[in-house]
């Protein structure tokens, strides 16, 4: 089995898997990964029977020298950050696609309206996850009001 001894450049999601020296290298469990973002590490491996994919024989992951970037991998595993800031932008797009006449879409002051609203319902979106993560606890399921017009909207 060959030996790989170098600094983890990334860690995948999942955290099974991690970056070195421009190649991807994997274990079954995130829990069988010790290593995070900016550790050296050393490692014995094997193409798995495919040939594909390099997998990291178990319990041969050995951090040399932590790097301190652990604070990049998150405990839950990976980060939901974009995907909530892509789902905030698409329904701030959305609003100003249609509080703006068309001669106007990609104006100066569309794209800044786009990008308020965005922020707002970030917002909205972290205060609502705040409220009902974790607690074991679901959303309400109340009745919400539907504006009668766009004006009560913007």
């Amino acid at each position: 089995m060959p030996n790989v001894t170098g600094t983890v450049q990334s860690k995948s999601r999942k955290g099974n898997s991690i970056q070195v020296d421009g190649e991807w290298y994997s274990v079954y469990a995130a829990a069988d990964m010790p290593a995070d973002w900016k550790d050296e590490v050393s490692f014995n491996w094997d193409f798995d029977k495919s040939g594909k994919y390099r997998n990291i024989a178990k319990g041969t992951v050995k951090v040399l020298n932590s790097g301190g970037g652990g604070a990049r991998t998150v405990s839950k595993g990976f980060s939901n950050l974009g995907v909530e800031l892509g789902h905030a932008s698409n329904v701030a797009k959305d609003m100003a696609i249609a509080k703006f006449p068309a001669s106007e879409v990609g104006s100066t002051a569309f794209y800044k309206f786009w990008l308020d609203e965005t922020q707002k319902v970030y917002d909205l979106m972290k205060g609502l996850r705040t409220k009902y993560e974790g607690g074991g606890k679901e959303a309400p399921k109340e009745e919400v009001e539907t504006p009668d017009t766009d004006d009560d909207i913007f």
